[in-house]
């Protein structure tokens, strides 16, 4: 049985990455907030990111907490891995679903315009895999390692938070890796995505390679094809849903003066420190 109220029952591990992580909790009461909904349901990672969920005001989510934890303590189970690492498909990362649909709610609505369009989902993305990582380093580097690889968060934490020493210098380190990631899912090439990283922010130029590193990690299957197809056969949604003053985002990747501002109230939603 939850609990807590905000406990999820059989998401994996979901009361200790709520016991530790004010970030997590942060997401979860700001979600619920909205009204959101959950749905224990069976769940491959698969259809998660081909399908439209992240429209929808519930969350599906994989109750097998106890299917999980029996693989790996079972001592006949455990001999063999291939179960584990299948069940693992089936996690759910709640906190990143939570995060795209409280964004929704921030964000002005999109454009119509399919470049726009484009451009403005990748900023999206990039907004919530920058939340992605927050979490991991508030975690630390031994528990959020664990949780990466059980599959309920989506980046290993780093010792970034400790090593900028403070607020302002971490949200800056952020700011940069929101936009490295925006220009990565914008398909920019490595070395370009270095030169705009290194020009835009020069306070965080000692950490470049940090940053740099961690944002082009993302899955080259997701940056290339999961991601772009996902917008394309989803597009017509999400354009359903325009109004009046659209974001739009400037052509010119060297301009990131809007893009700065939207992440800026992104991290003050979310309480980032």
């Amino acid at each position: 049985p939850s609990i807590s109220p905000t406990q999820l029952v059989g998401q994996p591990f979901d009361f200790q990455l709520l016991t530790l992580s004010s970030l997590y909790r942060k997401s979860r009461r700001l979600y619920r907030s909205l009204g959101g909904r959950y749905s224990p349901s069976l769940l491959s990672s698969g259809r998660t990111l081909s399908s439209a969920s992240l429209l929808t005001d519930f969350i599906e989510y994989s109750p097998i907490e106890q299917e999980l934890i029996w693989n790996a303590t079972d001592v006949l189970e455990r001999k063999a891995p291939a179960q584990l690492l299948k069940l693992r498909t089936y996690c759910t990362s709640v906190f990143h679903e939570q995060n795209h649909r409280i964004l929704w709610g921030l964000l002005p609505p999109p454009p119509k315009k399919a470049s726009q369009l484009r451009m403005y989902l990748n900023f999206a993305e990039s907004l919530v895999v920058a939340a992605d990582m927050a979490l991991g380093d508030e975690l630390g580097y031994y528990h959020s390692r664990l949780f990466h690889l059980i599959g309920v968060i989506y980046h290993p934490g780093t010792n970034a938070r400790q090593d900028l020493g403070n607020t302002r210098n971490y949200r800056n380190y952020l700011h940069a890796a929101i936009y490295a990631t925006y220009l990565n899912l914008e398909l920019f090439e490595p070395h370009e995505i270095e030169q705009a990283v290194r020009h835009l922010y020069p306070n965080i130029v000692p950490y470049a390679d940090y940053v740099l590193d961690r944002c082009l990690r993302l899955d080259r299957k997701f940056v290339e094809k999961t991601n772009p197809f996902w917008q394309h056969k989803h597009g017509k949604k999400i354009k359903a849903k325009n109004a009046d003053l659209p974001l739009q985002l400037p052509d010119d990747p060297l301009d990131n003066r809007l893009l700065y501002l939207w992440a800026e109230k992104w991290m003050d939603k979310l309480g980032i420190t």
